[in-house]
């Protein structure tokens, strides 16, 4: 019997970027209006670490900024045989910008050239994203998305109704499942029926590994991919938050890379890349 796919994401950025509020103003007050650079390589470097421990690939959704200060951290992920995939030309909400096809085109472009191949995955900044953007992904050359949380609304953050497997989404609303095309999106993980958000590491961390493990076991049992994400931050022991809320940085570091240690080695499933899982989903 064929075993369903577990596909560890992360996003590729660095701290500040997870600021939904006015980044710069907090950067000018605690690092003198010049952004940090480089603090994702070191958990980076964990994370890599703890995937070729597991012979698991993953797939890396990458900034545009990071691809641009640092194209060789971006190639060295390629090289261990893990995906690449976009995280966007900056790190904000990209769904009212008229430009996004152009300027996405070119990070896409950007990212092809570092890794020598093609590109083929999106993830929207924040996960937002709306029918405009998944028309234009298309036509830009990417064939998925993974952008949806398909979980109760949470005002303020994200969810609401979707599927909750791979599915061809509408281009008047990607939360639909009639798109024609052969784009693909590719939901995060929830609890099967009761919609509970759980594939993001704000629930590893906040409400626990165990929390996490039920739902990706309740997916894998129903024959569904367990789609998790994680950042590099939560891996660094002080990712350096100034003016954050606890539950941001709760119990970031060993405990995050505990607990994909534990998902890694316990769920009974193929620890594969995005592109890798749709190549068998039917």
């Amino acid at each position: 019997m064929e075993l369903p796919h577990l596909c560890v994401t992360v996003d590729l950025e660095e701290w500040y970027h997870t600021l939904w509020f006015d980044a710069g103003e907090v950067v000018n007050r605690h690092c003198g209006g010049k952004y940090p650079k480089g603090g994702f390589l070191g958990p980076l470097k964990e994370i890599l670490a703890l995937l070729r421990r597991h012979r698991a690939r993953a797939t890396f959704f990458v900034l545009k900024e990071i691809a641009e200060g640092f194209p060789e951290a971006v190639r060295q992920v390629h090289d261990e045989g893990h995906e690449v995939g976009s995280h966007g030309y900056r790190h904000g909400d990209l769904s009212a910008d008229p430009k996004f096809e152009e300027k996405e085109a070119e990070t896409r472009r950007l990212l092809c050239s570092i890794v020598g191949e093609g590109v083929r995955g999106f993830r929207a900044p924040n996960l937002k994203v709306n029918g405009d953007m998944i028309d234009s992904l298309g036509r830009i050359g990417y064939s998925f998305d993974s952008s949806i949380m398909p979980s109760v609304r949470i005002p303020g953050w994200y969810g609401g109704f979707a599927p909750q497997h791979p599915y061809k989404p509408s281009r008047l609303d990607p939360r639909r499942a009639d798109g024609g095309s052969g784009f693909v999106e590719v939901p995060l993980l929830v609890f099967p029926g009761l919609r509970l958000p759980a594939g993001a590491g704000w629930f590893v961390r906040n409400l626990g590994a165990s929390y996490v493990r039920a739902a990706a076991e309740m997916q894998l049992k129903l024959k569904r991919p367990a789609i998790l994400y994680v950042h590099p931050w939560e891996a660094a022991e002080d990712p350096g938050f100034p003016e954050v809320p606890g539950h941001v940085f709760r119990r970031v570091g060993r405990y995050v890379l505990g607990a994909l240690e534990v998902l890694l080695s316990e769920l009974d499933a193929k620890k594969a890349t995005v592109s890798e899982m749709l190549q068998e989903w039917s």
